[in-house]
């Protein structure tokens, strides 16, 4: 198990920490669990995703539980990541800043996450995969896809006649 906590990250869609601690205390646990020198790597986050050491983790904004969330979840260079919604409640601003640290992480390891933002997908994926409603819808590059179903929306309207559009009323 400890050979499984230093190579896999987690990044769950509900932000796990410690309310009670500080950020640094928060770092500093999650790097022992993962059998990691605390100074190590608490230099690495703070210089890219959190830099609140001090603060409460009651304290922090939505989006700054967030990046504490990823901080925890690649403390260690962990060789593979698993982010659920990694950016969800975050300024664009925050976003960006934490697309470019995992940007710089991806040619070390394997990045797999979910999101809603399609442009965060054309960011951050090589290869996408659409899932409704628990099966897969397609699988492939950018350039795949577009090519295959198109860019942009698709608009279709009827006309009614006027006994249609009484009866749509009803």
């Amino acid at each position: 198990m400890l050979h499984v906590r230093k190579i896999i990250g987690v990044c769950q869609q509900l932000d796990t920490y410690f309310d009670v601690l500080t950020v640094e205390e928060n770092l500093s646990i999650i790097a022992s669990i993962k059998g990691i020198p605390p100074n190590d790597c608490m230099q690495e986050v703070s210089n890219q995703i959190v830099n609140l050491f001090s603060a409460s983790a009651e304290n922090l904004s939505g989006g700054q539980k967030r990046k504490l969330s990823v901080g925890l979840a690649v403390l260690g260079d962990p060789k593979v990541l698993l982010l659920d919604e990694p950016t969800a409640g975050m300024d664009p601003c925050s976003r960006h800043t934490v697309w470019n640290f995992l940007k710089n992480r991806k040619a070390s390891g394997v990045i797999v996450f979910s999101t809603h933002f399609m442009d965060e997908a054309d960011v951050m994926a090589d290869r996408k995969a659409v899932i409704s409603q628990g099966l897969l819808k397609c699988l492939g590059s950018s350039l795949f896809l577009k090519t295959k179903w198109g860019i942009g929306y698709r608009l279709r309207y009827f006309k009614l006649t006027p006994f249609e559009l009484s009866l749509s009323c009803l």
